[in-house]
């Protein structure tokens, strides 16, 4: 083998690494990642007739961030309860509500409302917000020492997360 061989033949060795290495990273930059936080929950105590029947409704607060530079929809959220999954109810409610007043004026009013999905994220985008579950009535025991989430994207992917009470989030009662 002469010199100039060798050489084309590192030359070509070489090339392919670099390709194979170039197409590891741009399957890394594009792969969509996307990262969940559920931190408080709020059970209403009160009942809400919807389609005839009774329901509780627990608000959880969320935090969707997208860490890659491709946008992402969450499309489906169910929540499970007893050993049945609940969707997240398109109706907007009533989540929390803050008022501050001064000699009986207001000088600052917060009201959060709980968001419908599709939840829309462009590229390196977080959005938080409130999402609505309506359970059945009798359904929560108040003892449930979890809450099992099924989270499902534009991209066909799901994910299933369950949190534990009293370690991941604080839980309370709507008054």
């Amino acid at each position: 083998m002469s010199k100039l061989e060798i050489f084309y033949y590192t030359t070509g060795v070489l090339g392919f690494f670099l390709s194979l290495i170039n197409t590891i990273w741009l399957i890394c930059q594009n792969r969509v990642n996307c990262s969940v936080l559920f931190d408080k929950v709020i059970v209403d105590n009160e009942v809400n007739n919807y389609k005839g029947k009774t329901h509780n409704v627990i608000f959880i607060r969320f935090l969707f961030v997208n860490h890659s530079k491709k946008p992402i929809s969450i499309t489906r959220i169910r929540i499970k309860v007893n050993h049945k999954f609940y969707d997240v109810h398109t109706l907007s409610h009533l989540a929390e509500y803050h008022k501050l007043k001064e000699n009986q004026e207001t000088f600052f009013q917060d009201i959060n409302s709980s968001v419908k999905l599709p939840v829309n994220l462009s590229g390196y985008e977080a959005q938080s917000g409130f999402l609505a579950f309506l359970v059945p009535q009798g359904n929560l025991t108040g003892d449930e020492e979890d809450l099992t989430f099924q989270i499902y994207t534009s991209h066909c992917k799901s994910a299933e997360k369950t949190l534990k009470f009293g370690v991941e989030y604080q839980v309370q009662k709507l008054q």
